[in-house]
């Protein structure tokens, strides 16, 4: 647990060092300290960790969970956010809101609004939406580039995601069913 924690902590630095010493933001983004050694790290520590987790307390906990919630809020909203937060300073703040997400929904046990259902089925697609996010953006500029490219991303990536869920993934959990 100290290992992975101090690891994740040091990566963040790093990274947090590299855009203020002036390297290109492409090269912070795509290197694997900043895009997936934190994310990996964190995780590590997390799992590591879910005694300690627990005992935050319930109000912590919630309090934790609305305000990482928030952080992914903000953080999806800042307009230009891929050159400034992304490319600046790699994953370090998404990994920090997603950490006071992650710390609050297992310190507090009651229900929590992270349990509601489209929540949940975005959670389940999540790997399907990250598949076809950028493959949607692209063809959905192609055939309606009037629409806010929002709306665009979103539409097109449900529909994808739906389509690939009933031509792909169902019919390859059922073969996996069949085999195990």
């Amino acid at each position: 647990r100290t290992t992975a924690g101090v690891l994740a902590v040091g990566l963040a630095l790093i990274t947090v060092w590299r855009h203020w010493a002036g390297h290109s933001g492409f090269d912070i983004y795509f290197a694997t300290h900043s895009h997936g050694g934190i994310l990996l790290l964190l995780g590590a520590w997390l799992g590591a960790s879910v005694d300690l987790l627990a005992s935050v307390g319930r109000d912590l906990g919630r309090r934790l969970t609305m305000i990482g919630v928030a952080g992914i809020l903000v953080i999806s909203f800042i307009p230009d956010r891929f050159s400034d937060i992304h490319a600046g300073y790699g994953y370090v703040p998404i990994a920090a809101v997603s950490v006071a997400v992650i710390i609050g929904a297992v310190a507090d046990d009651r229900p929590s609004p992270l349990t509601w259902g489209p929540l949940c089925q975005i959670g389940k697609s999540s790997y399907g939406i990250y598949l076809w996010h950028i493959p949607m953006f692209a063809i959905s500029a192609a055939i309606v580039p009037d629409v806010d490219p929002r709306i665009r991303i979103t539409l097109g990536t449900a529909i994808a995601v739906i389509i690939s869920h009933w031509l792909i993934e169902r019919p390859a959990l059922q073969l996996k069913r069949r085999w195990a």
